[in-house]
């Protein structure tokens, strides 16, 4: 692709002139994410009247934090923008609204409604490429013929797989802040945590204003490189205008507080010392000016691997600030051998639940059906052996009585488990689906874990663990699941101070309940509570059968 045959758009208000009808998508490429997931609604607003705007965004945190800020934003602007998460679509008139939705609740209200009221739609993090919003993609191709913005990074390949599956669509580049030096380091670090602490210490020595972001890959690199920047400064008589901070996953809440008022400071300068999680984060300060970035971060298996080009193209995006120069701790040599992107999830991830979905929807060839990333072979066979074995489909692949009588389940949640869903068909046939879907309500809630309660203090724990005895049955750690969910919910949901009597999770369970209210009514069951006279036999073969794996 030739970069100089991109659309430059300095102005994003001209981003709305480009922005016809009909099924054209326009795809969006820049680095920042945060930006048009708030710019690109207003600029959509004060060009259209009556519009009724929904962007997705691939997780909840980030829709959520979005909704929040366009309010802001839009009261800056003088344009009148409300905004809200995750409604249901037929209550959304037409009155200038804007509505964040993850690729999963955008799904379940599609499933719920089975139509789309948008005037315009705007998909964020498409080079994210997850399955679920690869899924949201191939359901707007087929059904939406609206306006569709996609914004994705400005990489080729990330914009390419786009224009493939939108067959060329048009593209719009959208300016960021100019990141003007760009620093590799000359030999491999032999000692990445010395080599983190000189960089910070000797930009905030030698540089001028601008807060510090640093990327590392785990949690106990950054508290290392903490300790040894303080120890520097401190030992340089330096720290005293100089806020050191950490920024990672399952940070104590003092010191979330404690980040947040280093942000809040006025003068000074702040070293933010962060694992991969700040990439997207926009709730960081705006004067950032120096990136400083490791090149490595934590795989889902915990392991530490390469970022790719496109996850160290996003940090350095993270520069608010004119003038912004970036430090990479390693090798240009080592950049240039990263892959650009990684793999969409459907090549490398269980395809089940995403065959399930398509074949309840009416596709009769899973083979056949257009979506951004084909499906490979070898995972679509396993999907469909899994189905089979679950009895949701039959020899010839298609759905069997059992995966039709709850087929909306699997259009409207399509990301719930299928075994799941499978259990749940097979007891509308054993008198035994009351108990079936507090168990699966339960499991989605967080499981037998999350509904117990562990007191910090040690002399309270022998009494928790005395009274969660009390719940467990010896049919196993499902059935205690049932045990616990009907001891709390019936008649109706305890009180608060019940739930601490007993040293169980009240929210995680006030969840479950919610749950289980939506998974009744998506399949049209009356009764919210367990029957006491529903046969157990029938449960018990169920569980057996697909939750015991």
């Amino acid at each position: 692709m030739n970069l100089a045959q991109w659309s430059i758009i300095q102005n994003g208000a001209k981003i709305v002139a480009h922005m016809g009808t009909g099924n054209n998508a326009y795809i969006i490429a820049c680095y920042s994410n945060s930006r048009p997931a708030v710019m690109l609604p207003l600029l959509i607003q004060m060009n259209h009247t009556n519009t009724n705007i929904a962007v997705v965004v691939h997780t909840e945190t980030a829709a959520k934090r979005y909704s929040k800020e366009i309010e802001e934003t839009s009261k800056v602007a003088g344009t009148p923008c409300s905004s809200q998460c995750f409604l249901r679509w037929d209550s959304l008139p037409i009155d200038s609204k804007c509505t964040y939705f993850t690729p999963e609740s955008f799904l379940k209200a599609f499933g719920q409604q089975q139509e789309i009221p948008y005037t315009h739609i705007i998909v964020l993090d498409t080079h994210e490429r997850l399955q679920w919003g690869e899924t949201v993609l191939a359901v707007l191709k087929k059904v939406y013929t609206g306006p569709l913005v996609l914004c994705c990074s400005p990489l080729p390949k990330a914009i390419g797989y786009l224009q493939d599956f939108y067959e060329g669509a048009s593209i719009i580049a959208l300016q960021d802040i100019e990141v003007v030096d760009m620093h590799y380091l000359d030999h491999p670090s032999c000692n990445l945590v010395d080599t983190a602490v000189d960089t910070a210490v000797n930009i905030s020595s030698m540089e001028g204003d601008g807060h510090i972001i640093m990327f590392l890959s785990t949690r106990e690199e950054v508290l290392l490189v903490i300790r040894g920047i303080n120890d520097r400064l401190q030992s340089q008589q330096k720290g005293g205008d100089v806020s050191v901070v950490p920024f990672y996953k399952a940070m104590k809440r003092e010191e979330l507080e404690e980040l947040y008022d280093a942000l809040d400071k006025r003068g000074g300068r702040t070293i933010i010392v962060a694992t991969a999680m700040a990439q997207d984060y926009t709730s960081l300060p705006p004067d950032i000016k120096y990136v400083v970035d490791s090149g490595l971060q934590t795989s889902q298996e915990g392991k530490q691997i390469w970022a790719t080009k496109l996850d160290c193209e996003i940090r350095a995006n993270r520069v608010s600030s004119t003038g912004g120069k970036v430090y990479r701790l390693f090798t240009e040599e080592m950049f240039e051998d990263l892959i650009d992107m990684c793999p969409a999830e459907v090549m490398v991830d269980k395809l089940d639940q995403v065959v399930l979905y398509w074949l309840s929807l009416g596709v009769k060839n899973i083979l056949t059906l257009e979506t951004p990333s084909k499906y490979p072979q070898r995972l679509l066979s396993s999907a469909l052996t899994t189905l089979h074995h679950a009895s949701l489909i039959s020899n010839d692949g298609q759905l069997t009585r059992v995966a039709q009588s709850v087929s909306s389940l699997s259009i409207c949640l399509p990301f719930i488990p299928t075994r799941f869903i499978a259990a749940i068909g097979h007891s509308l046939s054993e008198s035994c689906t009351s108990q079936i879907l507090s168990i699966v309500a339960m499991e989605l809630a967080g499981g037998l874990n999350e509904a117990y309660y562990t007191p910090k203090e040690v002399v309270k724990r022998e009494e928790a663990k005395n009274i969660h005895a009390l719940f467990q049955v010896e049919e196993g750690p499902y059935i205690t699941l049932l045990n616990i969910y009907e001891s709390a919910c019936t008649p109706k949901l305890k009180h608060t101070r019940w739930f601490v009597e007993h040293f169980l999770n009240y929210q995680m369970i006030r969840m479950a309940t919610n749950i289980r209210h939506e998974l009744a009514s998506v399949i049209g069951v009356g009764a919210v509570n367990a029957d006491k006279d529903e046969q157990m036999t029938g449960c018990l073969e169920i569980v057996k059968r697909y939750f015991d794996e």
